[in-house]
């Protein structure tokens, strides 16, 4: 089970050893109680959370409700996010936030409103933000095409890429116009080319195996930033840790993260962009 909880005597010998300390080992019976979502806390998402009142696909995103520390702080992350956590090796690994299980430790970038290894590409990687924007240059097309031709109607604007051999759900549409950290569609060498046989500018058409390119190179910094980052964590020599905090000294930048332990995990809720990312007091 490549979610087993770690225990604490794996940890013995690590700099994370009080963090793990603060884990209890619980019998099944309190564990299955603990996974069980209250009346109480379901009627807090509710008020908390409230479904956007907006028509604007543009605001809104799924979302994962995440209780840390005894239930006392929630955050909200898209599925796709990512974040740090240990694997069973005691290894600093990076995992989307749809694979998190209850009973992981994770670590959340201080003050951040996006994905840690997004951040990461853009303060390392001087060219990485203008490389990204070259590489998704097929959003701001089809995104023109949803608006003019379709008046924004998502389902009319699902059809007619089907019709035109892009087939893919609503929910995935969705993502494709409004996820600031997609970089490129799935099988994007097969979809780019697609894409360009659309109602798009002369330039996009041009440019295809261009755009490719660029999407490759995206992809590799933001590769090539996260394997430095982790290295740097799990060589520990240039972190310093307390029970609540890592400090990642990384040339002359510093990055923080905090640390918490995953207790309940709710379903996926529509919420405003602009809620994601938040540490919030309950």
């Amino acid at each position: 089970n490549k979610y087993k909880r770690l225990s604490k005597k794996s940890f013995q010998t690590t700099p994370l050893r009080n963090v793990i300390n603060r884990i209890k080992v619980e019998n099944d019976n309190i564990i299955q109680e603990d996974k069980e979502i209250s009346d109480l806390e379901n009627e807090f998402l509710d008020n908390y959370i409230s479904s956007p009142n907006s028509s604007n696909i543009n605001e809104i995103v799924d979302a994962i409700p995440l209780f840390l520390e005894n239930k006392n702080k929630l955050i909200l992350l898209t599925p796709k996010s990512t974040v740090i956590t240990t694997d069973q090796n005691n290894m600093f690994v990076e995992k989307h936030a749809s694979n998190i299980s209850e009973g992981e430790i994770i670590y959340i970038p201080q003050g951040s409103k996006t994905d840690f290894f997004e951040e990461l590409a853009s303060r390392l990687t001087p060219n990485y933000s203008k490389i990204k924007y070259l590489s998704t240059v097929w959003k701001r097309e089809l995104e023109l095409i949803y608006k003019n031709q379709f008046n924004s109607d998502i389902r009319q604007f699902r059809n007619y890429l089907d019709k035109k051999g892009i087939r893919r759900e609503l929910p995935t549409i969705k993502n494709w116009l409004i996820d600031e950290l997609m970089i490129a569609p799935l099988n994007y060498k097969q979809i780019i080319p697609l894409i360009g046989k659309l109602d798009v500018s002369n330039i996009f058409k041009n440019s295809i195996n261009k755009i490719i390119k660029n999407i490759d190179k995206c992809y590799s910094m933001r590769r090539e930033s996260s394997e430095k980052i982790l290295s740097v964590m799990n060589n520990k020599k240039n972190v310093v840790y307390d029970d609540k905090t890592i400090r990642i000294l990384f040339g002359n930048i510093d990055f923080f993260l905090d640390i918490f332990e995953v207790n309940l995990i709710s379903e996926q809720r529509k919420v405003r962009i602009d809620d994601l990312w938040k540490i919030n007091d309950l």
